[in-house]
């Protein structure tokens, strides 16, 4: 069974989902995959950038992990209830 190179071929969808989530995030936001992007700066508790890409994606998944992420403090954001609740 031959594969072409193709078949190998990293991209955003293949590494996030291997939990590769510093070397997905050019790649999701080359690919404008912002959820993505997101949540893999997430992981690496790079709030600023997390909250970048979740309100580029704009929907109420994004929105809504952002608020719950800095509700609770979570991946690398500060506790901002005010904010969050917003």
């Amino acid at each position: 069974m031959a594969f072409t190179a193709s078949a190998f071929a990293e991209t955003c969808k293949t590494l996030y989902k291997n939990n590769d989530y510093e070397q997905a995030i050019p790649l999701c936001v080359k690919e404008g995959s912002y959820f993505r992007a997101a949540y893999s700066y997430g992981k690496i508790n790079d709030c600023e950038n997390m909250e970048k890409y979740y309100r580029l994606e704009g929907t109420g998944g994004a929105l809504g992990n952002l608020g719950i992420n800095k509700y609770f403090g979570n991946e690398g954001c500060e506790k901002d209830i005010v904010e969050a609740e917003k």
